[in-house]
């Protein structure tokens, strides 16, 4: 296979941008991993049920058991988990992608796996890893090669799924919709598909409804001194007042620009996502991508996390999700559970010529996806800015320019 001087340079720019890009990050987070103590994200794990049942309690229980148990202190045991977490959801992904002869650059940036680590790493110590990491085990069961017996089937999935939404009932925004459809698709029945996920959703729906009473709420506090009831924020506020907190913050200065904001993400990295095998180190190498399967997908798995959206502002954190879990699936399916008229108007998008101009300029296809920094912030505040991988490569290369001017001077 003949490849031009030109693909070779943009092929070597590529390699030299990631490897500084990973440098910069590194340099600067090196300081966190020394020295991990987040105390708002553990105090988040040791939520418990030494009150009575409260959403997201699973957790606290399991981890305050083990402490107990093994007199470990708690931050320990949510270190060693979530970093087991970590490294198996990131050798997942890799392994997929190196199976598929595809390029790894995608995962290093700030929308998918960059943002546990590279962004804020804070954010591996986060339930987000874990819940990915559950969905991850749901779709390896329900798309196994060997079929299980669908009684096997149900159980076992509903049992992962029920733990995974006691843990953080945000897993079932990005889950249930895309394996309800799946099972619609396999099963040729919605009421059979509801009934098959009804334990599921009735584990939601319980810590949905369920109101962390004052009591419970106290009792757990007072039964629990690992805890400091400051560091758990909103989450035990009535919802009408949590969301009236939220979006006065994040519509500063105005609704236009968090409109703006949300559209250029949105746009981004979705372009960016349909698009990422054109940004490879190995040239050689050319995977098929079903991009019509992979937009059906991406644009599913939004709508499903857009309810997260709108009722808590760190959008990192729901980027993740939305990024993850979408090419979770793609990588797994092995069946299109999306109907012939969905994928025929999605394949009209693709193939429109402003659209394939696009995505073939490899060019413009890295500028852009180096332009996405997905850290929570209020749209037009610096940060937005500075937080793209762009700008930390920028930022270390003038750097390194005023300490070469300062040892030549």
């Amino acid at each position: 296979m003949n490849i031009s001087f030109c693909s070779k340079r943009i092929n070597f720019a590529v390699f030299v941008f990631l490897i500084l890009y990973l440098c910069e990050s590194l340099w600067n987070n090196f300081g966190f991993f020394l020295h991990l103590n987040q105390k708002e994200i553990y105090a988040g794990w040791l939520i418990n049920y030494r009150g009575g049942f409260i959403r997201r309690g699973l957790g606290g229980e399991i981890i305050l058991g083990l402490s107990s148990l093994f007199g470990i202190p708690c931050t320990v045991i949510i270190n060693f988990l979530t970093f087991i977490v970590w490294l198996i959801l990131i050798s997942f992904f890799i392994t997929k992608f190196v199976q598929k002869k595809y390029p790894l650059f995608i995962l290093a940036m700030p929308f998918f796996l960059g943002e546990t680590i590279f962004v804020d790493p804070s954010y591996f110590l986060r339930k987000d890893s874990l819940l990915i990491l559950i969905f991850i085990s749901m779709l390896t069961l329900f798309f196994k090669k060997k079929p299980l017996h669908p009684l096997v089937l149900c159980l076992c999935l509903n049992a992962l799924f029920t733990f995974g939404i006691l843990i953080h009932e945000v897993i079932f925004f990005f889950s249930f919709p895309i394996l309800f459809l799946s099972c619609r698709h396999r099963n040729k029945s919605f009421y059979k598909s509801l009934l098959f996920f009804l334990p599921s959703i009735a584990a939601f729906i319980s810590c949905i409804i369920n109101v962390q009473g004052e009591k419970i709420v106290t009792e757990m506090f007072a039964r629990t001194p690992e805890l400091d009831p400051s560091l758990l924020g909103l989450l035990y506020i009535p919802f009408t007042e949590h969301f009236e907190r939220i979006w006065s913050q994040v519509n500063d200065p105005s609704l236009t620009a968090t409109v703006l904001y949300s559209v250029y993400h949105i746009a981004f990295i979705s372009f960016s996502s349909l698009n990422f095998d054109k940004i490879k180190i190995n040239l050689a190498a050319s995977p098929k991508i079903d991009r019509n399967f992979l937009l059906c997908i991406l644009l599913l798995q939004f709508l499903s996390v857009l309810p997260v959206f709108c009722s808590a502002w760190d959008w990192g954190r729901w980027i993740f999700l939305w990024t993850a879990s979408s090419f979770a699936y793609f990588l797994i399916a092995d069946e299109n559970p999306f109907d012939e008229k969905i994928l025929s108007k999605v394949d009209a998008i693709l193939s429109s010529k402003w659209f394939q101009k696009a995505g073939n300029n490899r060019i413009l296809v890295f500028f852009i996806t180096t332009l996405i920094g997905v850290q929570y912030q209020i749209p037009l505040e610096i940060e937005f800015f500075t937080r793209t991988p762009v700008y930390s490569v920028l930022q270390i290369i003038s750097k390194a320019i005023l300490y070469l001017k300062e040892v030549i001077v």
